[in-house]
């Protein structure tokens, strides 16, 4: 099940993490998006350490609703510079609930104080479905083995009235 997960089991050892200077335009973090197939890159400073992060959410929420020019518009202007970080042994279940505290969908994922890698809600979810789709799976199985050494007991019977029979 997922409780017994960490964020290194859900993301695994990706490959390169995507990053964006906060000088670049938020054309070029939007382009690097869509090649990445990614929602959200680190934004690093002029140092390379990491300042922030932008999603795309960043972008159409600061950039297209308010009709700023992303060509223009600098990726430090729109980051979210207060990141919220796990370790990368993080359990599922306390990632997720800072995701939902904070009410983000990312959380960077960091090994010996670097940025290894992001989760995300998507991957979350994804996560939680796998496990839902094994519990489904053994919970099947026990009924068809229940089902072959006594045939009927799994059909539910009901009377006139609509009431279950046992």
């Amino acid at each position: 099940m997922v409780s017994d997960k960490t964020v290194a089991d859900i993301i695994g050892r990706r490959k390169q993490l995507l990053t964006i200077e906060s000088t670049s335009c938020v054309a070029e973090a939007a382009r690097k998006m869509a090649d990445g197939q990614v929602g959200s890159l680190v934004v690093l400073g002029a140092a390379g350490e990491t300042v922030g992060i932008i999603t795309e959410r960043d972008i159409l929420n600061k950039v297209v609703a308010c009709g700023l020019d992303p060509q223009t518009t600098d990726v430090e202007t729109i980051m979210t510079p207060s990141v919220i970080s796990v370790g990368w042994f993080t359990p599922f279940n306390e990632a997720q609930r800072l995701m939902t505290i904070h009410r983000i969908r990312h959380l960077l994922v960091t090994d010996g104080g670097a940025v290894v890698g992001i989760v995300s809600a998507k991957d979350m979810l994804r996560t939680s479905l796998a496990a839902c789709e094994t519990i489904i799976r053994k919970q099947a199985k026990v009924l068809q083995d229940l089902e072959s050494q006594h045939p009927g007991i799994t059909q539910i019977k009901t009377d006139r009235a609509g009431r279950v029979l046992i």
